[in-house]
């Protein structure tokens, strides 16, 4: 009976060991699995928070690229404004060379005596000291863009079959093309009056130095 009653209180401390040893691994299990969801969950949410960043690194490249894009076209657009400006202002001065009348003979003769004025004035100054000639050379670059103007107006006026020419109007404009055509108009670029000045003095200016008229 007393080995009965032993044996029966030995498989009952068998028994509850075996049961907690059960529960321990159950816990430890519980936990295992909680950790592992753990980590999948902050991998996910680190994942989708590369993923979002990522995404907006594409929109924003993707908008600057975009405004990029608009502002060089808009600048093309400027670009190609100003020159059709360019081209339209042209082409009206060049129809307005082409004509004739006393206007245009008489903004010749003006063109004409402007740039003489500017000759003789920057002859003038061919001793000027170096700290006063960038001054000469301002004057000497408009004086070239006159002389451009002048030869671009009597390279227009070719002929006299358009008939808006009169006899003696015709004559007066093949004088001036034979005097402003001979040799002798200075252009004044890489040619300053002070290179040379040393020959100041062998001639008048409208006889050499700044150009014949």
């Amino acid at each position: 009976m007393k080995s009965s009653v032993m044996g029966f209180l030995t498989r009952k401390k068998d028994l509850e060991r075996i049961r907690i040893e059960n529960e321990r691994l159950q816990r430890d299990i519980a936990e295992r699995t909680r950790r592992d969801e753990e980590r999948i969950r902050a991998a996910a949410i680190r994942e989708a928070e590369q993923s979002r960043r990522h995404a907006k690194e594409l929109a924003d490249i993707r908008n600057r690229e975009n405004a990029r894009i608009v502002k060089d076209r808009e600048v093309q657009l400027l670009e190609d404004q100003v020159i059709q400006n360019a081209k339209d202002k042209r082409k009206a001065q060049l129809k307005k060379m082409k004509e004739s009348s006393p206007e245009t003979l008489r903004d010749l003769r003006e063109l004409i005596r402007n740039r003489y004025q500017m000759d003789v004035e920057i002859w003038g100054l061919r001793r000027a000291r170096k700290p006063d000639r960038p001054k000469v050379l301002e004057k000497m670059v408009i004086a070239d863009a006159i002389m451009e103007e002048i030869l671009t107006t009597i390279s227009t006026w070719e002929n006299q079959q358009d008939g808006n020419w009169n006899d003696e109007e015709w004559d007066r404009v093949q004088e001036i093309k034979e005097r402003l055509q001979k040799d002798g108009k200075r252009v004044w670029e890489g040619n300053p009056p002070w290179a040379d000045a040393g020959n100041a003095g062998k001639g008048r200016v409208g006889a050499g130095r700044a150009g014949r008229w």
